[in-house]
């Protein structure tokens, strides 16, 4: 049975317990470390093919990175794919590797275009007029095809009758916008207002934002997991776990900086200070693995000192686990916090 994540991520910070990894450089620390990791995944492999999926490479810091590129070396001859994705301008050394194969993904065609557009408008016929539609406004990007459909049925552009949709020749096509960020703020527009408060004040706390942080910020209804439910249905959000507390994540990036840039500058300014205090009484016993989030709340508000003194404590977080992999759990918030096990 392969564990958890948070599991794993408790189980690699926990004290060694051995004077003699403490009398260790940081160099070593930081060899040991990774071959722990390593040999972890390995053994997992020899009992079941292991797919480990590792997002938005294109972020990672060095340390992480320096993992991939060691792990890299070791997989050749195991049961694991390991799935890198990243965006077209991040560099990497595996090209040259016999084993390492990468899959680009390009716009659709125009037979793929139709396919997906019939995907997402599966319950009824679809004109030609549709089609066209979608595909000269999209060039064939699937996140903005899926996107604009949606706006199309909400703004009634697109209507079904008897079965099959339509293109309404009577809305004006240019309310429709060319960009995939016009288009989500165009479905944010026609949200009830509690709704579209809900979207904007999450997306403060950040692509992930847990519930109990939430509930506590100002301007929120009572209803809060009503309003949760209905951005579920309209895919904008999506529920990630229930335990070991209920968190939801943003369904892409741009939704959570869409609904972000939405708000007011000083409203924005609030809410970031007000997260920073929800965390720090939230997580008062695990203060220190929030330091750096805490820290980055406080700066985006008139919270000066509690930010001077978050930056200060990340500071000297840092500097004792200076030498890069000196400490085990720096690598597992950076390099396993995306990496999932299947």
């Amino acid at each position: 049975m392969i564990p958890s994540l948070p599991a794993f991520r408790h189980f690699l910070s926990l004290p060694a317990g051995e004077p003699r990894w403490e009398r260790l450089e940081p160099k070593e620390k930081r060899i040991k470390t990774f071959e722990a990791i390593r040999n972890f995944f390995i053994r997992l492999s020899q009992d079941t093919p292991l797919i480990l999926v590792i997002d938005d490479l294109q972020w990672l810091d060095k340390t992480s990175e320096e993992f991939i590129s060691y792990f890299i070396e070791w997989i050749s001859n195991t049961k694991i794919l390991l799935l890198l994705l990243y965006r077209p301008e991040y560099n990497h050394p595996w090209g040259s590797k016999s084993f390492y194969t990468q899959i680009g993904i390009y716009p659709l065609s125009k037979d793929e275009s139709k396919q997906f557009i019939r995907c997402i408008l599966k319950e009824g016929e679809i004109s030609r007029q549709i089609e066209r539609f979608i595909i000269e406004r999209t060039s064939g990007n699937p996140l903005f095809m899926e996107e604009l459909a949606y706006t199309l049925i909400e703004n009634r552009t697109i209507v079904k009758e008897n079965g099959s949709y339509q293109l309404n020749e009577s809305v004006s096509r240019h309310l429709v916008s060319d960009t995939i960020q016009g288009i989500i703020a165009g479905r944010m527009d026609r949200l009830e207002d509690n709704i579209k408060t809900t979207l904007q004040v999450a997306s403060v706390i950040g692509r992930s934002f847990v519930f109990r942080i939430l509930q506590t910020l100002p301007g929120l209804s009572d209803d809060l997991k009503t309003y949760l439910l209905q951005l579920q249905s309209l895919e904008l959000i999506y529920e990630k776990r229930v335990f070991p507390e209920l968190e939801y994540i943003f369904r892409n990036v741009i939704t959570q900086e869409v609904a972000y840039n939405s708000l007011l500058f000083n409203r924005r300014k609030e809410l970031h200070g007000c997260i920073g205090m929800a965390i720090e009484e939230t997580y008062s016993n695990r203060l220190e693995e929030f330091y750096e989030i805490i820290a980055h709340h406080f700066s985006k508000s008139d919270y000066h000192e509690r930010t001077f003194k978050y930056l200060k404590l990340s500071g000297d977080k840092a500097i004792r686990n200076k030498g890069a992999g000196s400490d085990p759990s720096m690598l597992c918030g950076d390099v396993l916090s995306c990496v999932r096990c299947f």
